[in-house]
């Protein structure tokens, strides 16, 4: 079976996106394909506000089995903060009127 990173480079969303003196942190960043994952460098990673339900989305474009999901959470002193995560796989229809 041949797998490959089915969100990569595909449109992403989460529930905010933080900004400090470094810059934005959108989602984007989480499925650009790269690894380094240290806050507030060169190579940044997806960063979202400070809330109680945060949540990240990446619309696949079409219909994708997904055999396998990998998470890869930030490299710096807050890293314990992904403690608890769930991942939900549901097709989303929109109406556009």
């Amino acid at each position: 079976m041949v797998t490959y990173n089915a969100a990569r480079n595909k449109t992403s969303y989460q529930s905010g996106v933080h900004g400090d003196d470094h810059g934005f942190y959108p989602p984007r960043l989480a499925n650009d394909g790269s690894r380094h994952t240290i806050y507030n460098t060169g190579t940044k990673c997806a960063h979202s506000n400070y809330t109680t339900h945060p949540w990240w989305g990446v619309d696949l474009g079409s219909p994708t089995t997904v055999y396998r999901v990998d998470l890869t959470n930030k490299y710096d002193s807050k890293s314990g903060r992904l403690i608890m995560h769930y991942v939900r796989l549901r097709p989303i229809y929109l109406l556009l009127l």
